[in-house]
């Protein structure tokens, strides 16, 4: 009796433990039943945890973080001494989507915001559906917040900002290396909407302002002429990118004196002026 007891109570146990185990324990945990996936990725059920499978624009163990935006910066503008408004090309952009269709609806639109620093002038950028911080469009030290690229890759209010941008030099100032366009991006909250998920390293181009001092009334015809170096000791440097024809140079003192002249009878696009036996202060 007592074996037959004992051998009911061992088979009650299997089947209590098989129960249990079955209905509260690891038979039962689904750890994607509530997707922990955030922005649109897919939960795969692992033996006893998950792994998420995020969408192209979303990386992380829960696919919180939004991948890296590329920051563009402009060539070298060429500005002179006094300019106002000078276009920067169309190569300056921030590239990365920032339509926020994957955000989880805590999170709200991943709306880039960039960081400007200029030396030597002021920047001024569209307008159109962005929202600016810091010292203001059109300053030395600004934000600009909107989105970057839309859903289908094209360029979003940011960008189209961006190519619409000018720069206007501090009055006055010219010289080698004494303007400089900065900027960094911040885009996206983090998976719990607290704050930015990623920011990228600053793009820049440092650029020269040129002296404007030439007596040419046109200035089309001035921006592609490049007289260096300045000062000058011996050799002057003259480079004609113009599609007009030089045919004479005449070097004046301060007083307004010629001091040389030279005269050309055919077409050049470079000359080399000797003036080290010249003992004068000159303008261009």
């Amino acid at each position: 009796m007592q074996k037959q007891l004992h051998f009911k109570t061992l088979i009650l146990s299997i089947v209590l433990t098989f129960f249990f185990q079955f209905s509260f324990g690891q038979g039962n945990t689904n750890p994607c039943a509530v997707n922990p996936c955030l922005n649109g990725g897919a939960c795969n059920q692992l033996t006893d945890t998950y792994s998420c499978e995020c969408t192209e624009f979303y990386f992380g163990s829960d696919c919180q973080f939004l991948k890296s935006v590329t920051l563009v910066a402009p060539s070298a503008p060429v500005v002179f001494k006094n300019d106002v408004n000078v276009p920067l090309d169309d190569a300056i952009q921030a590239t990365g989507f920032s339509g926020g269709t994957y955000n989880v609806t805590a999170s709200g639109l991943s709306n880039m915001t960039i960081t400007f620093t200029i030396t030597g002038g002021t920047l001024t950028l569209g307008t159109t559906d962005v929202v600016f911080g810091g010292g203001g469009n059109g300053s030395s030290s600004f934000t600009a917040t909107g989105q970057a690229e839309t859903v289908a890759f094209e360029d979003g209010p940011l960008n189209i900002a961006l190519n619409q941008a000018t720069f206007t030099p501090t009055p006055n100032l010219f010289g080698t290396n004494v303007a400089s366009i900065t900027f960094t991006a911040v885009y996206g909250p983090d998976y719990k909407g607290n704050g930015p998920s990623y920011s990228e390293s600053p793009a820049s181009v440092t650029f020269d302002i040129q002296d404007s001092t030439l007596s040419v009334e046109d200035q089309i015809f001035e921006r592609n002429i490049k007289i260096y170096p300045i000062p000058v000791k011996d050799i002057i440097n003259i480079e004609n990118n113009s599609d007009n024809i030089i045919t004479k140079v005449q070097i004046l003192d301060v007083l307004g004196n010629m001091v040389y002249s030279t005269d050309f009878s055919t077409f050049n696009s470079n000359f080399k002026i000797n003036v080290s036996d010249l003992i004068l202060e000159y303008i261009l």
